[in-house]
């Protein structure tokens, strides 16, 4: 059907597991940098990012059929892969915040905003971009819910335990 994007990996399954892999590595990584200094987590942000728009480019350039038709426009390329990569940042620093206070609650809109950007950036060929997507829609619904998320579980903490 045409406007029907086309899995890049060869079958949607795969493009699902490698899209879940790609959340729980970026999940465990947030884990593990906010245990340590806080550049560590920004660096790690800014990485996320970095990776999610190439990974973007290089399929849009690689596996998309007539690539020159996207980047004909170079202003359209250049301002979706810079507001992704703030989206993903942001998207990224926020849970990194919240685990250097204890709040574990923000990771669950990380690793689904992540699988789910993962599944769309990996699907070519149909009549919008995945990142553009994500940028507009996905990343501030998820902004949205780790910012509840982390507000109801610190509140939760503070009525059950007195935690500051």
């Amino acid at each position: 059907m045409p406007g029907t994007p086309e899995p890049v990996l060869g079958s949607t399954v795969f493009v699902w597991v490698v899209a879940l892999a790609a959340g729980a590595l970026v999940c465990t990584a947030v884990r593990e940098t906010a245990r340590r200094r806080w550049p560590a987590s920004v660096a790690l942000a800014g990485g996320v990012g970095l990776a999610a728009v190439a990974t973007w480019l290089v399929v849009r350039l690689v596996a998309w059929v007539p690539p020159w038709e996207y980047l004909a426009v170079p202003s359209a390329a250049v301002s979706t892969a810079g507001f992704g990569w703030v989206a993903v940042t942001v998207q990224t620093l926020v849970p990194a915040l919240a685990l250097r206070r204890g709040l574990w609650t923000p990771l669950f809109p990380l690793a689904a905003a992540t699988t789910l950007t993962g599944f769309v950036v990996l699907r070519v060929g149909g009549e919008i971009d995945g990142l553009f997507i994500y940028t507009i829609l996905l990343a501030p619904l998820a902004l949205v819910a780790q910012l509840l998320l982390a507000g109801g579980e610190f509140g939760l903490r503070r009525v059950v335990d007195g935690w500051r």
